[in-house]
């Protein structure tokens, strides 16, 4: 090969470090470069995560009304529908705390919780409540109470009482179908039960988990489903009846029956928890 006498010459050495330098910096220069492409492609993810949750990368990209139909369904699954939701938790009327065996008071409420029944449906047809867009009440088996506190105020509204969520075992599908509900929603429940319920709603907040003490019944527990799904407490609100303690002044959630099933913050702040079930053991 024809060599340029005027052109300097490298020793060795001089001819490796200059190599050395040369991959070097090509090596730097890649690394750049793919350091770009990852700040591009992490834009590019948040950007479509975006659209798909706004929906309108379908219109933007120009793709077939199908798509975006099936984006807002997806996202509907997702979040829940675009309109304003709340959900409204109040604990059944009174009870008689030594009914006679036998009588309609043994399984359902006494004078005083009919009474307070009546004084629901009163504050919706005078206005003071919403016309609530669905009511529902524990499965009536075999406690009536939470559906008789809420038959008439179901009546005066045109609502039929949606009673095919069990205790317990029923509250997490409950909980998302109240949550996907345009309007305002009305449970009825069992007091030991709602602090486990206005959790799977999505109430994580010390007032959510307090337990119910047992002469309470006149409080309402509101919750607002914002659009991106999260669950914000209201201000506490009442219903405005006079209470009927019935002998009840303590917290029946605690006691041995009842603890079983029972999942929420005593005012010393301990947390009664339901032991845990060993499948085929209990």
């Amino acid at each position: 090969m024809w060599a340029d006498p005027l052109a300097p010459q490298l020793s060795a050495s001089e001819a490796l470090l200059h190599i050395e330098t040369s991959r070097q910096g090509a090596t730097s220069d890649a690394s750049k470069r793919e350091r770009r492409l990852t700040v591009a492609a992490i834009f590019l993810m948040s950007l479509l995560a975006l659209g798909r949750e706004t929906c309108w990368v379908e219109t933007l990209l120009g793709l077939d009304w199908q798509s975006a139909i099936e984006c807002r369904s997806a996202r509907w699954q997702s979040f829940g529908p675009d309109c304003p939701r709340e959900v409204w938790v109040i604990r059944h009327g009174e009870k008689s705390s030594n009914p006679e065996p036998g009588s309609s008071e043994e399984l359902g409420l006494n004078a005083t919780g009919l009474a307070r029944a009546q004084h629901l449906a009163m504050l919706v047809e005078a206005g003071r409540w919403p016309r609530f867009s669905a009511v529902y009440a524990s499965s009536p088996q075999p406690v009536l109470r939470e559906k008789q506190t809420v038959e008439p105020l179901a009546a005066a509204i045109g609502v039929p009482v949606n009673d095919s969520f069990a205790q317990r075992d029923g509250e997490a599908s409950l909980a998302a179908a109240a949550r996907l509900q345009c309007g305002v929603v009305l449970i009825s429940w069992e007091h030991c039960r709602i602090p486990a319920l206005l959790g799977l709603l999505g109430c994580g907040t010390d007032p959510c988990a307090a337990c119910v003490p047992d002469g309470a019944y006149d409080a309402v527990e509101r919750l607002q489903i914002e659009p991106g799904g999260r669950a914000r407490r209201l201000p506490p609100w009442r219903e405005g009846f006079r209470n009927d303690t019935q002998g009840f002044t303590d917290y029946e959630c605690a006691d041995s029956f009842h603890v079983q099933s029972t999942r929420c913050m005593m005012p010393n702040g301990s947390m009664l928890r339901p032991p845990l079930r060993v499948h085929g053991l209990m």
